[in-house]
């Protein structure tokens, strides 16, 4: 490589193994492109919003109790309007029954009014007694300013009125009082003065109410049932509207995810992550970068098909891209026959390595006609969105980056350096040291020191373990 030269003289590995057909690696890639996109598809939709769930939970009985509500208070305000009618009307009747009671005995009544006599006057409640028939009243009574009965029918249910209640009848005040009895009834007590000079009356009837409240409970009910059914067809109305939203959004959530789990096989995952959160400042971090390149790949490219070129790659980028999201990093791009990836946090170095052990490890369980080089290297980088115009990157730069590609570049066939930034690799790896190495990279003065590691063939798994057992028995 021109990036750099060896300062030592380890031999070089064994050339790697030539294909043993395409048709295993087509059909490798093929699996291993459904699998990371089902991953893909798992990790990223985003849930619909639920209107239509919320609308039946939340809003749908606030309208039903607000309705009753509606319904009760609507009811209640026609029995007291009905009851200021029949009040009303009751006033009038008044007045006009004290002028039945007069023409009966004109000059009988005038001498009552006037206390030259006492008493009831006959002739009045005869006339009386005729009028509450005709008016279906159960007594009617009326009484002079001291309380005391003039004319009446012979119910003395109208002449019960506590001294409290006959004061509060005055003048354009009624007296109204729905009681109890044989039957319910309304009972009405009326202040009439036909002129200054002569004294006040009070007039007091009482009517069965059945009637009446037979004929306000048609009444509020042809209200209720109209305002309800008005009501009912508004809500049937909103739901379906809100189902025909509700189905609106969940089409365009499903678009969405759709269109989401397609980007998300061409960007990485800290691109969606700075779209989303709509960042596009540079940042300074300290990470492990890491670059995957296949050995030797344009030779194979040159002799094999286009399809068969195709299915290399996407396998190993495949595998390489499943051990870096497996160990929490992030694969910056795709480099044609390699990738390059990064990790951040404060495990970042042992995830890499981690990554990489297990690159290595199921690459050698492929048989795959190349084989990749792997290099490592920890340090200070820079996070920015470059491009021109509308076309922008989210992607990672600085010296750390190219000492990373140096150190892939002089990597032989499934063999991986890291740099000593990287640290030692931590416990539970696969991996064996086959040198320490001072590698100079161009543009820089000083060598970089790094390790060239290797997997353990399964002769040296059998020797390690037997170790272990040696030392765990003594």
């Amino acid at each position: 490589m021109s990036l750099l030269r060896r300062s030592d003289n380890q031999p070089q590995p064994n050339q790697e193994r030539r294909p043993q057909g395409a048709a295993l690696i087509v059909s490798g890639a093929t699996a291993e492109t459904a699998a990371h996109q089902q991953e893909t598809a798992r990790n990223s939709p985003r849930s619909a919003y639920q209107l239509r769930r919320r609308f039946v939970l939340l809003v749908l009985p606030a309208l039903a109790a607000a309705l009753l509500g509606l319904l009760f208070a609507f009811a209640q305000a026609l029995s007291s309007s009905a009851e200021y009618a029949y009040e009303s009307q009751a006033a009038a009747w008044h007045t006009a029954l004290v002028g039945t009671a007069e023409r009966a005995d004109p000059a009988a009544w005038l001498a009552r009014q006037l206390g030259a006599t006492k008493g009831e006057v006959a002739v009045a409640s005869s006339a009386l007694s005729s009028e509450a028939e005709e008016m279906n009243w159960l007594c009617a009574v009326i009484l002079d300013a001291s309380g005391s009965l003039i004319a009446g029918t012979a119910d003395r249910g109208c002449r019960d009125l506590s001294l409290g209640e006959y004061k509060s009848v005055k003048n354009g005040v009624s007296l109204f009082r729905e009681q109890d009895g044989p039957s319910m009834h309304w009972l009405v007590a009326t202040k009439i003065q036909a002129s200054s000079k002569e004294p006040p009356l009070v007039v007091v009837t009482a009517e069965a109410s059945a009637n009446w409240e037979r004929a306000l409970s048609t009444y509020t009910l042809l209200w209720l049932g109209g305002v309800g059914s008005v009501f009912v067809i508004s809500i049937g109305l909103a739901i379906l509207f809100v189902s025909k939203a509700q189905s609106e959004i969940d089409h365009r959530t499903a678009a969405l995810n759709e269109a989401h789990a397609s980007l998300a096989r061409f960007v990485s995952k800290n691109v969606s992550r700075r779209a989303e959160a709509r960042s596009s400042g540079p940042r300074r971090i300290n990470a492990s970068v890491l670059f995957l390149d296949i050995r030797d790949f344009s030779s194979f490219a040159e002799a094999a098909t286009p399809h068969e070129a195709a299915a290399l790659v996407c396998a190993v980028a495949n595998i390489g891209f499943q051990a870096v999201i497996a160990h929490g990093g992030d694969v910056d791009r795709l480099l044609g026959d390699g990738l390059v990836a990064w990790f951040e946090g404060n495990d970042r170095r042992k995830n890499a390595w981690r990554a990489a052990n297990e690159m290595l490890t199921r690459l050698r369980q492929r048989d795959f006609p190349r084989q990749v080089g792997i290099g490592i290297h920890d340090g200070n980088l820079v996070e920015a969105e470059i491009g021109a115009g509308e076309r922008k990157d989210a992607t990672i730069l600085g010296d750390t980056v190219n000492i990373a590609a140096a150190l892939c570049g002089g990597a032989q066939p499934s063999e991986l350096i890291v740099s000593f930034e990287v640290g030692s690799p931590p416990d539970g790896l696969s991996l064996v040291e086959t040198a320490t190495v001072a590698l100079e990279i161009k543009g820089h003065q000083r060598a970089v020191k790094a390790r060239r590691l290797r997997l353990r063939s399964g002769l040296e798994c059998e020797r390690e373990t037997a170790k272990v057992c040696e030392a765990y028995t003594m």
